[in-house]
């Protein structure tokens, strides 16, 4: 049994400092992962978020069900903007 990970962003979100909303992230990780699924069989896919991610923004990608994790860019190198991230 094979295991991939993806991290998605969308690419209008890219450096622009806005968050897609829930919605919006749940259907297209519906569709990553239907077409991963798809065509790898016997794969287990994860998925991440990969932009954007801070204290504020955490709080809403913890409750879209797909996602599997983050990817933290930027924040990662300030300790103090990570540890709230972490305690979110």
């Amino acid at each position: 049994h094979k295991t991939i990970g993806i991290a998605y962003e969308p690419t209008w979100a890219i450096g622009a400092g806005s968050m897609p909303q829930s919605s919006y992230l749940s259907s297209q990780l519906e569709t990553v992962k239907r077409l991963c699924t798809n065509s790898i069989p016997d794969t287990k896919v994860l998925l991440f978020y990969g932009g954007g991610v801070d204290e504020q923004t955490i709080r809403s990608l913890k409750n879209i069900e797909l996602l599997d994790g983050v990817v933290i860019g930027h924040a990662s190198t300030d300790f103090q903007k990570l540890q709230k991230i972490v305690l979110s």
